[in-house]
């Protein structure tokens, strides 16, 4: 909205008669960077959330029983579970610079190009956390009487929980396509902000070439 506000003031406060108009249209005089400035304060534009259901598995490992190189005894525990969580996806107006955005006034014609579209959060809702499978060995299980032993597995465990869940979110977002959808969204999105000042101008959207579908810490 502080956007909305701004650029709407900057417009309409620099906005002239065109010399040869007999009736009321305006033709607009803009700072580029001006306008630059207004939009990178924005920073991050989220474009899209989904909200999705995936079932993922973790597992933790302790010190087997060996006996000349050989396994007599596992230590392990895996569990499954289904989460829900939401994933959303924007673009960084913060790198956007004056390169990116050209006036052509003879036209009334703006050009922007905006960068490529990240998953920008992740959030798991925990209440809608299920365990549906628990298995451990039963050397893990005799380990596990030292409550020591036990807290420190459960504290890793829970970790576990936390980036697996998160990172299965983000798998089911890429492939249901949230980038792609972000990019779309952005257009529509810079493109409306800008006619909501004139709906005269034309407007083209220039998207950068999408990079991989990453989680934000890996963006």
């Amino acid at each position: 909205m502080s956007l909305i506000l701004s650029l709407s003031f900057f417009w309409f406060s620099n906005r002239k008669p065109a010399n040869n108009s007999k009736n009321d249209t305006f033709n607009i005089s803009l700072d580029k960077t001006i306008i630059v400035q207004q939009i990178k304060q924005v920073q991050v534009l989220n474009t899209v959330e989904q909200t999705l259901q995936r079932d993922f598995e973790v597992e933790i490992k302790s010190q087997d029983l060996e006996i000349f190189n050989r396994l007599i005894l596992p230590s392990s525990r895996s569990q499954k579970f289904s989460i829900t969580g939401k994933v959303s996806a924007g673009i960084d107006l913060s790198l956007i610079a004056d390169k990116d955005i050209v006036f052509d006034t003879e036209n009334n014609l703006i050009k922007i190009k905006i960068p490529e579209p990240k998953i920008t959060g992740v959030s798991l809702l925990e209440d809608r956390l299920y365990l549906i499978q628990d298995r451990s060995s039963f050397l893990f299980n005799m380990q596990n009487l030292s409550s020591e032993t036990s807290r420190s597995r459960n504290q890793n465990l829970q970790q576990e929980i936390f980036r697996a869940g998160n990172q299965a979110m983000v798998e089911a977002a890429c492939q249901n396509k949230i980038l792609e959808n972000a990019n779309q969204n952005a257009k529509e999105s810079i493109k409306n902000l800008f006619l909501l000042f004139n709906q005269e101008i034309k407007i083209e959207i220039e998207t950068s070439q999408q990079g991989e579908c990453l989680y934000p810490s890996q963006n």
